[in-house]
């Protein structure tokens, strides 16, 4: 049978239908065999509400921000502007880029990334040094994922969406090799993510989020005049406005300032 949009939506369901079954049995199971594990782990000490709130209210609101800059975000205002075939072409070629979006390191190996970062700000000496030591070689980790995809989009993205639309969508390859490079400042923005949690401080991401609501103007202009592709870099410029904020507003009172050891 030809895969049509309510046969997809129909898997979609049954999928996370399945999913959520699953979660829900895995829950009763550990719920049931609780007891086994009674006395012997030794439970850390409790986070009082007011610890958390303070932490949790800014977090919140810098998600809900983030909203404003989305590439979900940039969606929509590329439909009022240009259409649905403009529309078309950067949904497509984004949900390309979210597939490695999803698989970048700074994804996969969060839990290794996050650990890393914490035990490194309980660190009594050379705290700030070794985080930004640390910040920069996660970074690279990613921009090294990030930059062969870059330039095989570059040489060779025309041919490839071509072929795999069935000749729908053509000289499109410049679109996502704009998003596949956006994905560097996006990785960048979760590896900063991932010091603050360790620092335990939301505020540089707070203050990001509030720099980076500008970059839907520069999306709705983008896309007005450039369609998808200025969608795509409008993308990618929210991403840097965020990491530029959030490297000042993590850094400003720090004596060690991050650099980019381009030799190394």
């Amino acid at each position: 049978a030809s895969l049509t949009l309510d046969l997809l939506i129909k898997v979609d369901i049954f999928a996370t239908a399945v999913g959520a079954m699953l979660g829900v049995i895995l829950i009763v199971h550990i719920y049931i065999g609780r007891k086994k594990y009674e006395g012997k782990y030794i439970a850390p000490n409790i986070v009082p509400p007011r610890t958390l709130f303070y932490y949790a209210w800014p977090a919140y609101i810098s998600q809900a921000l983030g909203i404003l800059f989305s590439a979900d975000m940039l969606k929509l205002t590329l439909t009022g502007s240009n259409g649905v075939a403009e529309l078309a072409i950067f949904g497509y070629v984004f949900s390309l880029t979210a597939v490695i979006q999803r698989y970048l390191p700074a994804n996969l190996l969060a839990g290794i990334f996050r650990p890393l970062f914490v035990s490194a700000a309980k660190k009594k000496e050379d705290t700030d040094k070794v985080l930004v030591e640390l910040l920069i070689a996660c970074i690279k980790i990613n921009w090294i994922f990030i930059l062969p995809m870059a330039c095989f989009s570059f040489i060779l993205g025309d041919f490839i969406l071509t072929k795999i639309s069935s000749g729908n969508y053509q000289h499109v390859g410049t679109v996502l090799t704009a998003s596949i490079f956006g994905l560097m400042a996006f990785s960048t923005h979760l590896t900063l993510s991932h010091l603050c949690l360790a620092k335990q401080t939301p505020w540089p991401l707070l203050g990001a989020n509030l720099c980076a609501t500008l970059g839907l103007l520069i999306g709705i202009y983008l896309g007005a005049h450039y369609g998808a592709l200025g969608t795509a870099i409008a993308f990618g410029i929210n991403e840097t406005v965020w990491c530029l904020a959030g490297f000042y507003f993590l850094f400003r009172n720090s004596p060690f300032i991050p650099h980019a050891d381009l030799i190394g």
